[in-house]
């Protein structure tokens, strides 16, 4: 697969399973909480979206700038869709 099929035909399916989770959670949970996962959930559309542009550079940042939790949430679905080399070359994440 050359670099351009990469980013636009890769299957994100863990990525597109996260955020449906957080919507669910979100439609599930106490109104205290539903902001917060909603919020979560928009930040891992976003990533998505980065990496459908293959916008390498703003997806990394993005990740960079997420708090902890939705980060290595957010990593560990790359790197089950992407695979290892992914995360470490563009994310910039070593997962152990």
């Amino acid at each position: 697969m050359n670099a351009q099929n990469f980013w636009i035909k890769t299957e994100l399916t863990n990525l597109e399973a996260l955020i449906v989770e957080y919507n669910e959670c979100a439609e599930r949970c106490i109104e205290d909480l539903k902001d917060v996962y909603l919020s979560d959930s928009a930040d891992y559309q976003a990533a998505l979206e980065l990496f459908r542009k293959s916008d390498a550079e703003k997806l990394a940042e993005h990740v960079s700038d997420l708090d902890t939790c939705s980060r290595d949430n957010l990593v560990v679905a790359f790197q089950k869709d992407c695979g290892d080399e992914f995360v470490e070359d563009i994310l910039g994440f070593t997962l152990r």
